[in-house]
């Protein structure tokens, strides 16, 4: 039952947001704010994904995707790519992460449950995207993209940090071509939620 919610709810969101915006100007090319998705690609991540793409005054110059949070890399590379064909912009590139965290090995203990979830987005189809995943990885990816961008850029960060943080652990003068960075950044001074998924000790997770 829990979950055929979860479908309803998710099916519901993507049928807004694509009612969404219509009556929206839009605006020039050289005005729209640059953008960086850096994601895990849990359910939510897409549903805020859609969002982001049907914004008129933003450019989503790319996707990557993190392996150290909810989803397996070769999954979550392949939703993206469907989420962009949905969305009418299937040539955003998009790069894949590894699933190797920076200082941790607690990627094993994300609920079971929930890595399917994510990895089936709940059985919603997706289109398929004939495009291909970026050849470089999402870091060298993010490298160069901020190497070359002519204007600082936006990362929304509804995932682990591991791809930024490697990007500024090996170009840290790279900072300067960062904006803002938006963070879905978990618990601090109140217990995380992987409690319910079944883990039990570790307890500060979001």
């Amino acid at each position: 039952m829990k979950k055929i919610c979860r479908i309803i709810v998710f099916s519901t969101a993507f049928l807004f947001l694509f009612n969404s915006c219509k009556k929206d100007a839009v605006p020039d090319i050289q005005s729209k704010i640059s953008v960086l998705i850096d994601t895990d690609l849990d359910v939510d991540d897409a549903i805020a994904i859609m969002y982001l793409l049907q914004r008129p005054e933003l450019s989503v110059q790319g996707i990557t995707i993190s392996g150290t949070g909810m989803s397996h890399p070769t999954p979550a590379t392949r939703n993206a790519l469907g989420l962009i064909k949905l969305a009418g912009k299937p040539d955003i590139p998009v790069a894949t992460g590894d699933t190797i965290a920076i200082n941790s090995n607690n990627t094993h203990l994300r609920p079971a449950d929930w890595l399917s979830y994510a990895n089936t987005m709940l059985g919603v189809d997706l289109p398929l995207n004939l495009n291909s995943v970026n050849d470089k990885g999402a870091v060298d990816f993010l490298i160069d993209f901020l190497t070359n961008a002519d204007k600082p850029v936006r990362f929304v960060e509804p995932a682990p940090l591991t791809n930024l943080g490697r990007v500024l652990m090996h170009s840290p003068d790279l900072i300067t071509k960062i904006e803002s960075v938006y963070i879905m950044g978990g618990a601090v001074n109140v217990t995380g939620n992987l409690q319910s998924g079944g883990v039990n000790n570790n307890p500060y997770a979001e």
